[in-house]
């Protein structure tokens, strides 16, 4: 039969593993959490860069662009190129539902607006 002096240091001893192995799985659970995060923030941010690189500007039909694309070209959102449009700025066509630019059109748009400001749109 053992004592209570064994029994006792039998306990501190199974103790101490226990509380190594829980130290080592909070510590393996910690850094296997922290590289997750790190991956998943790095992928977000990979796939927010790639969404900001400017789309390529794709013709349609003889140098005439889609909002989005003239938004792009001139670093605008689409309600200020909606605003410039109303105020007579940037001229533009219909064609059925769609509003094209002509790209030529645009550009040139801007250089007579940026001298009459001052200011580049």
């Amino acid at each position: 039969m053992q004592t209570q002096t064994e029994g006792k240091t039998v306990l501190k001893s199974y103790q101490t593993d226990v509380s190594a192995f829980v130290n080592q799985f909070l510590t393996l659970l910690t850094n296997t959490v922290k590289e997750s995060v790190n991956d998943a923030a790095q992928n977000f941010f990979n796939e927010l860069n790639r969404q900001k690189e400017p789309a390529q500007l794709t013709n349609i039909a003889d140098g005439f662009l889609t909002r989005t694309q003239v938004a792009e070209l001139l670093n605008i959102s689409i309600v200020t190129l909606h605003r410039y449009q109303k105020e007579g700025l940037i001229p533009y066509r219909r064609v059925g539902r769609r509003i094209l630019f002509s790209r030529s059109e645009v550009l040139e748009a801007i250089k007579i607006t940026s001298k009459r400001k001052g200011a580049k749109i």
